[in-house]
Parts: C-alpha cells; sequence; structure tokens
C-alpha cells in the first residue's frame, strides 16, 4: 500500500468505506490510517459485546482521517460514489439487513433531516 491509494476498509461495527490511504502509524500499534471518501455499509446499531443494547452510530465524517490495521483494508478498484448519495444507498441497504433492534435507529437516521445531514457529514 502507498499514500494515495484508494483501498475498502472495514470495521464489523463502524461500517465499510472507501477511503485513501494518507499515511502509516508504527507506533504502538501498526495501522494505515485513510481519508473517508465514501460509504459501502452503514455502521451496526448495537453494542459489540452486549448485542441486545443500542449504540447509536453515525458513519465516519468526508474526508476524517480513520485508523485500520492491515488486515481490515484492500484495495478498490471500482469507481467512488459521491458521498452523501453512499450515505444514502448504504442507509436503505440497513433498512433492509438490519436486526429489529436496530431499526428504530436506522430508520430515523434515515428519516429525519437532521440525521441525513450528521450522518453525511455536513
Amino acid at each position: 500500500m502507498n499514500i494515495g491509494d484508494i483501498v475498502y476498509a472495514v470495521d464489523l461495527y463502524r461500517g465499510s468505506y472507501i477511503a485513501e490511504v494518507a499515511g502509516f502509524r508504527r507506533s504502538p500499534a501498526e495501522t494505515i490510517q485513510v481519508r473517508i471518501l465514501a460509504c459501502l455499509s452503514y455502521p451496526r446499531q448495537y453494542a459489540q459485546l452486549f448485542q441486545d443494547k443500542i449504540v447509536e452510530r453515525y458513519p465516519y465524517p468526508y474526508a476524517s482521517i480513520q485508523s485500520y490495521t492491515n488486515d481490515c483494508i484492500g484495495k478498490w478498484a471500482g469507481d467512488v460514489p459521491e458521498y452523501a448519495q453512499s450515505i444514502r444507498n448504504a442507509l436503505n441497504t440497513a433498512v433492509k439487513k438490519c436486526q429489529p433492534l436496530e431499526l428504530p435507529v436506522i430508520l430515523r437516521h434515515l428519516n429525519t433531516k437532521e440525521g441525513a445531514s450528521v450522518c453525511a457529514g455536513y
């Protein structure tokens, strides 16, 4: 991986993204720092250890720098969609695939102007 490469970055609970490699961090653990360009999958809305508890999460804002380990990143070969549209697509997919406990939060994000603007990183 090189700085400037377009990659996909996956986090089971924080969502999946298309991003640009922005840098590398060697300490305290090796990670790749990426600049978020688009959202592939919406964050999960339940707690990692207690899946019966809601933890409301929004996607990372556009152009924010996030760190991922090497095993969570791969080369992206497709086009990069516009960020706001990618959020809407990810939300629509999340409505169809979410667990029943997550549905009220996902619907609120989908149906409120405030939630949509926060999700879109504005």
